[in-house]
């Protein structure tokens, strides 16, 4: 079964991942305007629930960076929601 997830990604890696909400959509936009000056980057997958565990437990043990490879690897879709690509940082690449 596949579900829709949102979290952050940051130079470290992917540091969050929660099922989509719009509450948590809200809740992780504010806390990447309280770090304005990291490149964070609030984003959009849609994944295997199964998937989305294996993830869940790299992210939890502190591997940040290879969460984000299973991220980019198993995710079928995934897209930046924050910041929006007409405004000016520089952000993390999804690929």
């Amino acid at each position: 079964m596949r579900n829709s997830y949102v979290g952050i990604i940051s130079k470290q890696g992917l540091e969050s991942l929660h099922e989509e909400d719009p509450d948590t959509v809200t809740f992780l936009h504010r806390r990447i305007e309280q770090r304005r000056l990291c490149d964070d980057v609030v984003f959009w997958a849609v994944l295997d629930v199964r998937f989305a565990a294996v993830i869940q437990m790299e992210i939890e043990s502190g591997n940040h960076p290879q969460a984000l490879v299973l991220l980019q690897t198993l995710a079928d879709e995934v897209g930046r929601i924050l910041p929006e690509l007409s405004d000016s940082v520089s952000v993390v690449s999804l690929e």
